[in-house]
């Protein structure tokens, strides 16, 4: 079989290509709820609100937990968020908020739940055994995540193995020969006893203790056991005694898939029973053929042959594609095949734990292998972990890799600055030195503010280091020093750079108007870190307005319902026409003021407004942008540009006075003797008799009441009236 390497640039191995994003997505500035619902990897170019909002950010936590790393800091220390994160993938509590691993009661919350999640605490509380004892209670496999002292333990051991027999494979080897331990485990499991020491298998009393709960526990017994009489015989009435039981059960058993795992129950006694009988006759030149198909029904097989057939290259290939850990039932030579590791570890890609020591120095291999899975730098070799090409590849996937790698390189500046720029809290496994480089923090704060809780003390009580952090990223005032969140030019430059940041100064300057205006500048949000006062002061709120502060949405709601505080913001174009109670939204000067600024607010003015023509020809001399949105307002817009509709002038006579064009107007309105029009609206009549001459009357005003055809009476009254070109209105 010919060893081949997958092709290295093939996108479908790399687990980091899920994150790969259009770069027209990653421009937009524009990403809203809906699109991040649909595709929670927007949550990393969304703006910091979308970032902030605890909802969005469980909705995208649940479709994908590794946005953990894009969402707001406060939101990465939120236990609902971090629980609905670590539901998905345990892994991405390493984006969480670095101090919340040394919270006793939050890991104590954890382990409670599912004692599996201890891996996920700090070394510090792996090794407390209040919370270790918690821990293997509820997950007894988790003893696997304990420190070495506690896996040393036998009260932990003990409780670990009464709740899971194979948490035994992770107790010390001290207590793995310890009988008392490995009768715990045999009684809750007795496929344990393959785990205990080679010393405790040739115990008499152990074996036989484990052959009685599971009969195959005979293939692992030593060679010398599997001579003795009485454990043959032993062995021999276990299997009679279990087929009595198991038939008796198979009678009375009428579900046929209870029957077919009764059935299966009945084969192993029969193979063991075979194995009891025959395995003196054992050889090591048994037919291959037979042993290959028994691998594939039964993959513990593997472990009872020779050493001879199972480093038969063919047979340990079968055996690995069943159980990558059985390469450590290989020789050396074995091990230290490619072939044979690839096929390990598609398997069980930890297998590579156990490869020998040629291949975890095997650069060209380990090259190969980490750009499957970076993890796999816990198990290459010491000299591997040195090596800065190594290094560098793996942090360029995964910058949190440079745990694994050596202190060296920890403490080597192009390393850790390269971790930290793929992901910040690399800067939590730098060299002490490194930690305390000015160069390395100012990488590291940029994007993860909780960074500065790692830096000495020394550094956070000087004002211009902080000074110089809170400029390049404002929240890491959350991690300075008390005297330092009270000194207000610290805390202006914070604000200055994120907004957010005024929620961690000091309260009197939460008070102070400059420090306030200056975070609501540069994000109105910030209005609710501000003290009390400040956001009940009517006169603070204007002056903020004035300044562009958009603050008016976070305003208490009744002073939501001033006028002066909502012309002022209206005036200073803020789009709050929707915030606006019933009341204030039918405002005429509101209404006027917000149309000014944003036209389509037509779509949301109540009907009562539509229909005063008088108040939508003021919107139309306001913002000629009406016309889009009032068929009315583009009618009158016509009339203004000479394209006369009789119609409309006909059903709007009261308003015709308004218009600018009245010359035109008037002169259409004469020239077609529309006499009616003109006498109806005063003011366009005014016009008509000061620019004309002309002066129109109906003659019921001259009492030609009872002969409408009298023309001495109309003589008479142009005779009064000679300076005037009289019309009549029959």
């Amino acid at each position: 079989m010919q060893y081949v390497f997958r092709n290295d640039n093939d996108s479908s191995n790399n687990w980091y290509n899920i994150w790969s994003i259009s770069e027209d997505l990653k421009t937009n500035r524009n990403i809203t709820i809906a699109d991040i619902e649909q595709d929670c990897r927007l949550l990393k170019y969304a703006p910091e609100e979308l970032r902030s909002n605890k909802d969005v950010v469980l909705s995208a936590v649940k479709q994908n937990s590794r946005v953990l790393r894009y969402v707001a800091e406060e939101l990465r220390g939120d236990k609902d968020v971090i629980l609905a994160a670590i539901q998905k993938d345990d892994y991405t509590l390493s984006y969480a908020l670095i101090q919340i691993l040394n919270n006793k009661e939050f890991i104590l919350d954890l382990v409670r739940k599912n004692g599996y999640y201890i891996k996920l605490a700090s070394e510090e509380l792996r090794g407390d055994k209040d919370v270790v004892l918690l821990a293997v209670q509820s997950k007894g496999f988790s003893l696997r995540f304990a420190s070495e002292e506690l896996r040393d333990n036998i009260e932990v051991v003990s409780v670990a193995v009464a709740q899971c027999s194979d948490a035994l494979r992770f107790a010390s080897d001290r207590l793995k020969d310890n009988k008392e331990v490995a009768l715990a485990a045999i009684n809750q499991n007795g496929s344990a006893f393959k785990i205990i020491s080679d010393k405790l298998k040739n115990d008499k009393e152990v074996a036989l203790a484990a052959i009685k709960n599971y009969i195959k526990a005979f293939y692992f017994v030593s060679d010398e056991l599997k001579e003795d009489q009485e454990v043959l015989d032993y062995v021999l009435n276990v299997s009679k005694q279990n087929t009595l039981i198991l038939e008796e059960k198979i009678a009375l058993e009428n579900d046929r898939h209870k029957l077919e795992r009764l059935v299966n129950n009945l084969k192993d006694n029969k193979e063991v029973e075979l194995a009891v009988v025959n395995h003196k006759l054992r050889k090591d030149t048994e037919d291959k053929n037979t042993i290959l198909a028994a691998i594939k029904d039964d993959k513990y097989i593997f472990r009872n042959l020779s050493k001879v057939l199972r480093n038969d290259k063919e047979i340990a290939l079968a055996a690995l594609k069943q159980n990558g850990f059985d390469i450590l039932l290989l020789s050396d030579t074995l091990r230290a095949d490619k072939e044979i590791l690839l096929v390990a570890m598609e398997e069980n890609i930890d297998s590579f734990h156990y490869a020998s020591d040629k291949l975890k120095n095997d650069i060209e291999v380990v090259l190969f292998f980490i750009k499957q899975n970076i993890w796999l730098l816990r198990y290459i070799s010491d000299d591997l972990k040195s090596n800065k090409e190594i290094a560098l590849l793996a942090i360029k996937i995964d910058g949190l890799a440079i745990e694994y790698l050596s202190n060296k390189l920890k403490d080597d500046k192009e390393i850790v600055l390269a971790a930290i720029k793929q992901d910040s809290f690399a800067f939590y496994y730098a060299s002490e030195r490194l930690q305390n480089d000015k160069e390395v923090i100012f990488h590291a704060v940029k994007n993860s503010s909780c960074v500065l809780y790692y830096v000495s003390k020394e550094f956070k009580k000087n004002k211009k280091f902080i000074l110089d952090i809170v400029q390049q990223n404002g929240l890491t005032l959350e991690y300075a020093l008390d005297e330092l969140k009270a000194d207000k030019e610290v805390v202006l430059a914070a604000v200055q750079q994120n907004s957010k940041s005024l929620r961690y100064a000091s309260e009197e300057l939460r008070a102070d108007a400059e420090v306030v205006l200056a975070a609501t500048k540069q994000n109105g949000k910030a209005f609710h870190y501000a003290s009390e006062q400040l956001q009940r002061s009517q006169i603070f709120i204007i002056e903020a307005l004035k300044q562009k502060c958009d603050i008016f949405k976070y305003i208490d709601k009744e002073l939501q319902k001033n006028k002066e505080i909502v012309l002022i913001a209206l005036q200073y174009g803020y789009n709050i026409y929707m915030l606006l109670t019933r009341k204030l939204k039918n405002d005429k000067e509101i209404v006027l003021s917000a149309v000014k600024q944003k036209p389509s607010i037509f779509h949301d003015i109540q009907n009562k407004l539509k229909e005063d023509t008088h108040l939508l020809i003021e919107c139309y001399r306001i913002n000629e942008d009406t016309i889009k949105y009032s068929d009315f307002i583009e009618q009158f817009d016509e009339l203004e540009n000479g394209h006369f509709d009789d119609t409309f002038i006909e059903d709007n006579v009261d308003i015709l006075h308004l218009v600018e064009n009245k010359e035109q107007l008037s002169q259409y309105l004469l020239d077609n003797e529309q006499y009616n029009i003109i006498y109806k609206n005063e003011g366009l009549s005014e016009y008509i008799k000061d620019n004309y001459n002309i002066i129109i009357f109906s003659c019921n005003d001259i009492d030609i009441e009872k002969d409408h055809g009298n023309d001495e009476l109309r003589e008479e009254f142009i005779k009064k009236n000679p300076n005037y070109n009289v019309r009549f209105i029959d």
